[in-house]
């Protein structure tokens, strides 16, 4: 839309966020996330920032940047000062909004934003790698993208909060045989300074998990507390 629009799109998403901040003060972390599909804008103001930032996931960054102007505001106003706390403001990079809109910078040997973009301090990325090869090390050449993808999101934020599978979309009952490289996955997400992680995998809620399903649990347990742990 036009900057009016865009204004009050910014405006009615931090009233809603006042919202559950008052309704829930131990609440640390907000979400604004994308739905599970490969739908996006493809609106001429949309294509106009993809072109200038390299990643249609930089119009979620702006805008939730923008978002997060208004809540720091509010936490220094009168009304806002008894909810203040340290809060992260999250975004999904998934699907078409997985890609960072980052460069090589070959002088610095390193990532930064495309023309200057990057996370303000208190909005950070919540990455679900879903097409990772999960049979595969992350460290594999097979996952060769993937392995710089998560560092070109660590380049932009200051905190990379992450979504992993041990499932196998397709057929739940057909779940990835990943004991060989689920492992790495955990380097990995050290390796990134991840602070929060979640792995998506057989249901545990009204139904337990197959016997397969319960023993993966319980590595994963264990490798969130020591990478390094004897797996074998």
């Amino acid at each position: 839309g036009d900057e009016e629009e865009y204004k009050l799109m910014v405006e009615t998403v931090a009233e809603k966020f006042k919202e559950e901040l008052i309704a829930q003060p131990n609440k640390n972390y907000l979400t604004f996330t994308v739905m599970d599909d490969m739908e996006f804008d493809n609106s001429p103001a949309q294509q106009e920032i993809t072109k200038k930032y390299g990643a249609e996931s930089a119009s979620i960054i702006l805008f939730l940047n923008d978002v997060n102007k208004i809540i720091r505001d509010w936490f220094e106003s009168e009304e806002g000062k008894p909810h203040y706390r340290d809060l992260k403001i999250l975004f999904f990079a998934y699907n078409r909004a997985e890609e960072a809109p980052v460069e090589w910078n070959e002088e610095k040997q390193c990532y930064e934003g495309i023309n200057g973009i990057k996370c303000d301090e208190g909005v950070s990325v919540f990455w679900a790698p879903i097409n990772i090869d999960y049979m595969h090390s992350v460290y594999d050449s097979t996952n060769e993208n993937y392995y710089e993808l998560g560092k070109k999101w660590s380049a932009i934020c200051d905190e990379v909060v992450l979504w992993t599978y041990s499932i196998f979309y397709p057929n739940y009952l057909v779940p990835y045989n990943n004991f060989n490289s689920m492992q790495d996955i955990f380097r990995y997400a050290k390796e990134l300074n991840v602070s929060l992680m979640f792995n998506e995998s057989e249901d545990s809620g009204e139904s337990l998990p197959s016997c397969y399903g319960g023993v993966k649990a319980y590595l994963e347990q264990k490798l969130a507390w020591n990478t390094e742990v004897n797996v074998a």
